[in-house]
């Protein structure tokens, strides 16, 4: 069923099984971190590597309190607004 294959392929980025080509290459070549989108880019998939060398997939929550950190954390750094 194409359908299937679709979603085996292009499913979504939050989950191990979708992510799984992406950690094996990431692996291979010893990368901290991995980000994916789906087809349509509404949703991202972020994995990182902890201090056993394994990957942990963030979920969505995870993801943007590190996107909110890194953007008040800049804010400050240069003293400008957020807003």
């Amino acid at each position: 069923d194409a359908n299937v294959a679709y979603i085996a392929i292009f499913g979504n980025p939050e989950e191990r099984k979708t992510m799984s080509m992406a950690i094996d290459l990431a692996a291979r070549e010893g990368a901290d971190l991995v980000l994916a989108t789906d087809p349509d880019s509404d949703r991202i998939g972020v994995a990182l590597r902890n201090k056993k060398g394994e990957y942990v997939l963030l979920n969505g929550n995870q993801t943007l309190v590190l996107l909110m950190s890194y953007q008040l954390s800049a804010a400050s750094w240069t003293g400008t607004s957020t807003s």
